[in-house]
């Protein structure tokens, strides 16, 4: 249900009082109309499909009205910002003396007279009585939104620092367009028109008593404004209350109609509004004045939230012996024992502060190749990814740990196996502990498909859209050109937009997880690696055949490995020689 029931909302009237935390937002609780589903604090290690306020160690705080809408490092406000909100923020600068920027940002409520009527009651009262506290706040630039953006980062590192969050850095922004559409499409497909399914604006489908009702706040012609009694339409005058009808996938409110939302590119909006047309509030149709940076009566704007550094939080392994060393490997062949999983990024920490080899870091800034949001460039040392595979590092590095591994297990006294050295595997071993009891198998789970019997994608990797593969004969890459698409959306098909935990999915019959995708691994032959990654397209993340290891090849399922890169990782083999 929506958090107000607009086709029994009679005229304005005073909701509440502005709250005395610095943002008016409600403290969220079961029952109440500011009610919304908060994600729970699964482990403080992870922060998947955590809110914002999980994140923060928070849980009563401003943070609750920003939503996940990319990974764990990219939120976007629930909610158009309300007049209550702004006032909020013209106040904090009356108070600290900043007299100039207070008169800079106020909005320009004479947006409200025009020719459609008598507003001047909209032009006094709109902003400043109680009545409308709830009601997105209009009659700004983007540059006042872009104030409000800066002032908003500035008071939550205040408020994160003082609850002593372990997020070091945050950017309070207006959203791309490209981020915006991936929010208001929510879950639904990228020819999504709205941000539910289907190409209606009304209800076709679910609670009887919800059919027939508008989903958003619109003009469906010259005369509707006002709207009619029951469904017949959207019981809107102008702009309704932020927190009006049904959110999207995200809990994300009013992404379109209500007020055309200012972007990050200069003079554009995105979201449609109060006064135009269902067309118009298409999540792909351009905004109505593109290119005019004047304020409206109908244009507001909603914040995003990137998280652009956290705390290193990654502790090494407190008491590393080799009966933990042990438990770690899994019999793969006489003799020789392949590490469960790949090495991760705790297991890689240990190794540096243990061997003080500092050179052999991982260059967390190679992720900017693939990702432009910060929040990764602390990948190997943040708790979110502790047990996700190290990446960026050297062939030196992969090596040296595997020294210094030997070195650990061998100083231990109460050791299973007398004399053992820790390796890269050659191509052929590492094949042989990827079929498991299945030789000749095409994947670790056996069989030729990617896919169960329900679906659902066994590995990380790419599933490229066919539509989005085109045959090509010139193709150094198997034949196929790769069209222009959103990688992000097709990458996050199998559950993982980048890497995951390293025992993530199923293990094959040896009991080793994700040999197929999640970090592509090296070998001791030069120049390649085995089992696709992350970015790796299907078809790279089968087990390679003997042939594939003469020469880096042109059509099996190998990868070129020349310098550090964030798919490329490694998994150690145990060989015992006593």
């Amino acid at each position: 249900m929506p958090r107000y029931n607009l086709h029994n909302l009679a005229a304005p009237g005073p909701t509440h009082s502005i709250s005395p935390v610095f943002i008016p937002l409600p403290i969220i609780f079961p029952g109440n109309r500011y009610f919304s589903v908060l994600k729970p604090l699964l482990t403080p290690l992870l922060f998947f499909a955590l809110s914002l306020q999980a994140q923060f160690n928070i849980r009563k705080s401003p943070f609750n009205n920003f939503m996940a809408v990319r990974g764990d490092y990219l939120y976007m406000h629930a909610t158009e910002i309300s007049n209550a909100q702004y006032r909020e923020f013209l106040q904090s600068l009356r108070k600290r003396g900043r007299i100039a920027e207070y008169h800079a940002n106020l909005p320009d409520t004479t947006v409200w007279r025009g020719p459609e009527g008598y507003n001047e009651p909209f032009v006094e009262f709109y902003l400043k009585h109680p009545a409308y506290s709830d009601y997105p706040v209009v009659g700004i630039t983007q540059k006042q939104a872009l104030a409000f953006c800066r002032w908003m980062e500035q008071e939550l590192m205040i408020y994160a620092g003082r609850e002593k969050s372990r997020i070091t850095g945050i950017r309070v922004r207006l959203p791309s367009r490209k981020e915006w559409m991936d929010a208001a499409r929510g879950k639904n497909t990228l020819n999504t028109l709205y941000p539910w399914p289907g190409t209606e604006y009304r209800f076709t489908e679910g609670k009887k008593r919800e059919i027939g009702k508008i989903r958003m706040n619109f003009s469906r012609n010259a005369e509707s404004l006002q709207g009619f009694a029951s469904n017949l339409n959207d019981a809107g005058f102008i702009t309704t209350p932020v927190f009006s009808y049904w959110p999207n996938d995200f809990e994300l409110y009013n992404m379109c109609g209500n007020v055309a939302e200012w972007i990050a590119e200069t003079g554009c909006t995105k979201g449609g509004a109060w006064c135009q047309t269902a067309w118009q509030c298409r999540i792909d149709v351009p905004g109505a004045t593109d290119g005019d940076t004047l304020p409206k009566n109908w244009i507001g704007f909603r914040p995003v939230l990137e998280i652009v550094s956290v705390k290193p939080e990654i502790q090494p392994l407190a008491a590393l012996n080799a009966k933990l060393i042990d438990k770690e490997m899994a019999w793969a062949d006489t003799g020789l024992y392949a590490g469960i999983t790949e090495v991760s990024n705790q297991w890689y920490q240990t190794f540096l502060a243990a061997s003080a080899q500092s050179r052999f870091a991982p260059a967390d800034s190679l992720w900017l190749q693939k990702d432009p949001y910060l929040y990764h460039l602390h990948y190997s040392r943040c708790a979110a990814f502790v047990n996700h595979p190290v990446v960026n590092i050297s062939r030196e590095g992969a090596e040296a740990y595997c020294r210094w591994l030997t070195q650990t297990y061998l100083a231990d006294p109460a050791r299973k196996h007398k004399k053992v050295v820790f390796r890269l595997p050659t191509a052929g071993e590492w094949a042989t502990a990827a079929h498991g009891n299945r030789t000749g198998s095409t994947y670790p789970w056996g069989g030729p498909y990617a896919r169960n019997s329900r679906g659902c994608w066994l590995a990380n990797h790419h599933p490229m859209p066919d539509a989005f593969v085109k045959p090509d004969t010139q193709s150094a890459n198997f034949y196929r050109t790769i069209l222009p698409h959103d990688s992000s959306r097709s990458r996050s098909a199998d559950g993982a937009e980048f890497t995951c935990p390293v025992r993530s999915y199923f293990p094959n019959d040896f009991g080793l997880y994700c040999l197929s995708g999640n970090a592509a691994e090296m070998v001791q032959e030069p120049d390649i690696t085995v089992g696709g990654s992350w970015d790796s397209e299907t078809w790279l993340t089968e087990i390679p055949s003997l042939s594939s290891y003469t020469h880096p090849p042109r059509y099996h399922p190998t990868e070129l490995f020349h310098k550090p890169s964030p798919t490329i990782g490694f998994r150690v083999f145990m060989e015992v020689l006593k």
